[in-house]
């Protein structure tokens, strides 16, 4: 695709709509469950999703995940999955037309996908589709982990982390949990009613060893399990975290204001670069990839990266690399360069970004 004039003879792609098909087999037994759950965890970006040619959801944001109960649309045997994946510049020309004026930055900025796709000075124009991340289909029959919040308080001498699961039981039912955090244990059976419940879980340590930049000292990491359900057959979550403290402090100098970091009571002097996607095809990204990239900007003494708003929020694993090499993410929103919309409709699907990636990243 990086060759002679084929991007130039390409650009049919994006005036076209495309579909993925696959044919699933579904036992009796499996549609059982209390829930049949279909995830994907990245579309790109307009699609319409088809059981037994029945339409199920829609989707219209490349940041997002999405996932729906399809049970009532599956039948025992064979079953057909159909994502139909529409025109990006076909369905985003309606907006540009409805308009009286035009946004700088084209017709890109109507579409929550990543804006390089539309060409910039380091990206040729390929306006993908497609599933850009891996797709799930889960049979639930118990109880089941929705989300795992950590936050902490760090003092002089000791740190204090709380640790929030969201379970959703389908029928009251009983749950055993269990977290281990620096040696510690804490476990206990709970009677769970029907919906979203909700366990909390309080530690102290004493004297932590704090995470440091790179080039400030080391990364301490300390690694945090949950686990969840009927004993023998728990779920687990597995999570690193690094104790520090950060501030921006603006204070008036003969300058005007200050702007710069303390992290851990010291300054910190920003050291670092822009980050894009580390290819136009951000699947076609290999965690050994990312890890070779973060790991020479450490041996450059980078100590923070900013991750571009004009490509994608990226990989649990992109940010887990950072956490160990000790670099800190000026992470930007997926925006750049552009005066975006701000109609109610467009406002709501970028709300629902942003909190799933602050919930995620920020963990």
């Amino acid at each position: 695709p990086y060759r002679g004039d084929i991007e130039s003879r390409l650009q049919f792609i994006g005036n076209s709509d495309w579909v993925c098909k696959k044919t699933i087999n579904v036992s009796s037994d499996q549609l059982k469950a209390n829930q049949v759950m279909l995830q994907f965890l990245g579309l790109d970006t307009y699609s319409v999703i088809y059981i037994n040619h029945r339409k199920i959801f829609s989707t219209d944001n490349m940041f997002r995940s999405y996932e729906f109960d399809i049970k009532q649309a599956l039948k025992p045997g064979e079953n057909l999955i159909e994502v139909y994946f529409l025109a990006p510049l076909v369905y985003t020309k309606k907006f540009q037309d409805s308009l009286s004026v035009n946004f700088p930055g084209g017709q890109r900025v109507f579409t929550r996908k990543a804006q390089f796709q539309f060409g910039w000075d380091w990206a040729p124009t390929y306006i993908a589709m497609g599933m850009w991340k891996p797709v799930y289909l889960k049979y639930l029959y118990k109880p089941s982990i929705k989300n795992l919040d950590i936050n902490y308080v760090l003092h002089d001498d000791e740190v204090v982390v709380q640790v929030s699961a969201e379970i959703f039981a389908y029928e009251n039912s009983k749950f055993y949990a269990e977290t281990v955090l620096d040696g510690q244990i804490q476990s206990r059976n709970v009677n769970f009613s029907q919906g979203l419940n909700k366990l909390v879980f309080d530690f102290k340590i004493k004297k932590p060893l704090l995470w440091w930049p790179n080039g400030m000292g080391k990364q301490n990491l300390y690694q945090l399990t949950f686990k969840g359900g009927q004993i023998g057959k728990e779920e687990v979550i597995t999570k690193k975290i690094g104790f520090r403290k950060i501030e921006l402090v603006t204070k008036p100098d003969n300058q005007g204001e200050s702007f710069y970091f303390k992290i851990n009571d010291r300054p910190l002097f920003a050291k670092g670069a822009n980050y894009v996607p580390a290819d136009v095809f951000p699947e076609q990204v290999t965690p050994e990839k990312t890890l070779s990239l973060l790991s020479d900007a450490k041996r450059s003494n980078f100590n923070m990266l900013r991750v571009w708003g004009g490509g994608i929020y990226e990989s649990d694993h992109f940010y887990e690399i950072c956490d160990s090499l000790g670099l800190m993410v000026w992470q930007d929103f997926m925006f750049a360069c552009a005066m975006y919309p701000g109609d109610e409709s467009f406002l709501q699907n970028v709300e629902i970004e942003a909190e799933e990636n602050v919930k995620r990243i920020s963990q």
